[in-house]
């Protein structure tokens, strides 16, 4: 397999040098459950997540992401934070998106909340939590992941973090990357009820201890 070259950096991210990248690596993490929110409509995903990737302290920020680049050009990101953050930086985010949404759309988000919050309904104040992570369709099986993830295991170690989470979409390529990497399916989480309004797949826990 060919690997990305060494000429590979891993930086902070910051808002306003790739920001036209965001929107599509945030959505290919989970295209199902996003297509459902905003119906299919990708214009809207990019004019609500954007605005809250440029932000400071909400759950999709730049601010706690991590971008992969080679010679300037973005690759890929992580984005997380500890557990004992989690409940904040969602509370921003619901703050930041005012008035992105129609009232109809609102109710919709709303119907659609009431099961997906289940995908990540508890994340333990111990744990370094990867809420993103995505690497360029023409880019990925270069290594842009496994450097990603080993500098998020480094970095969690170094915090002092008892595990390394996320949650990811059952049938995604990814998981068997994950487990190769060391984390393992802890619980699955299935959504009956969403079927009258998306067909959404079992989503996965998984977790490496550190």
């Amino acid at each position: 397999m060919n690997r990305i070259s060494e000429s590979i950096r891993l930086v902070p991210a910051e808002t306003g040098r790739y920001d036209e990248w965001i929107s599509d690596l945030v959505f290919e993490t989970d295209p199902k459950v996003f297509g459902c929110l905003v119906r299919g409509d990708r214009a809207l995903f990019s004019r609500w997540i954007t605005p809250l990737w440029q932000a400071a302290e909400c759950s999709y920020s730049h601010d706690c992401a991590t971008v992969a680049l080679e010679n300037g050009e973005l690759l890929g990101f992580e984005q997380g934070y500890g557990g004992d953050r989690h409940d904040f930086l969602k509370s921003r985010s619901g703050e930041k998106t005012a008035g992105v949404f129609s009232p109809e759309l609102i109710d919709h988000m709303k119907a659609c909340s009431r099961h997906l919050n289940y995908i990540i309904h508890f994340i333990p104040k111990s744990a370094y939590y990867i809420h993103l992570l995505s690497v360029r369709k023409d880019r990925q099986g270069l290594g842009v992941g496994r450097r990603l993830l080993e500098n998020v295991f480094a970095r969690a170690a170094d915090a002092g973090y008892k595990s390394v989470q996320l949650d990811v979409y059952g049938g995604n390529p990814a998981v068997g990357f994950y487990e190769a990497m060391g984390l393992e399916k802890r619980l699955e989480t299935r959504f009956p009820a969403m079927q009258k309004i998306c067909e959404i797949p079992p989503h996965f826990r998984m977790v490496r201890d550190l």
